[in-house]
């Protein structure tokens, strides 16, 4: 049962850091943020009640649940989804990225992955931000399938729309930020 005195849940102090581990990983794209973040919190951080979530069935299956007040929709309506990375490239496609009227209805995509660090071991992809020149990060991420990154370009690619992208390390929560306005590319492993 929902909490009507605190609707942000058991713990408004780690919902506000959650959100505020959130924005600093999406104002800058490609930095392991720390924090303890996992799935159901950032859910309760981004899925207000009545916001169009949709949950991978991945964890549906797994006895994940959004949220009271969550409205369930297909991605193609959501405002919030969340996917395991091995789902990432799939759902990807489907999800809204708003309109030139309204390009903050572009959807946010909350991406499980196995691991997430700046620039060590494991699969390595270049974050970078502006025009050619401009200001790169590299990211090693555990977990992502083939045809995320051309997803990705595909679903940003007319900006001011896309989707915002938050990948999460399953194991250890801590968050990085892929917003629409950069790039994201395959680096050298």
């Amino acid at each position: 049962m929902r909490d009507e005195i605190n609707p942000l849940g058991p713990d408004p102090f780690e919902t506000q850091a959650l959100g505020r581990a959130a924005l600093t990983a999406l104002a800058y794209p490609g930095r392991v943020i720390g924090c303890d973040a996992a799935l159901a919190g950032l859910l309760r951080t981004f899925v207000p009640t009545g916001t169009r979530l949709h949950l991978d069935p991945a964890f549906e299956a797994a006895g994940v649940a959004g949220p009271d007040g969550a409205r369930p929709v297909g991605p193609e309506r959501a405002t919030v989804a969340a996917a395991p990375a091995a789902r990432a490239a799939i759902i990807l496609p489907a999800l809204p990225r708003g309109t030139l009227l309204h390009p903050e209805e572009g959807a946010l995509l909350i991406v499980m992955v196995a691991g997430l660090a700046e620039a060590e071991g494991g699969p390595r992809y270049r974050v970078s931000r502006g025009a050619a020149g401009g200001r790169t990060r590299d990211l090693s991420v555990t977990g992502l399938p083939d045809g995320f990154v051309a997803a990705r370009a595909a679903a940003t690619a007319d900006y001011p729309l896309g989707v915002d992208i938050l990948l999460v390390d399953e194991t250890t929560g801590r968050l990085a930020g892929l917003p629409r306005h950069v790039r994201l590319a395959h680096g050298e492993e």
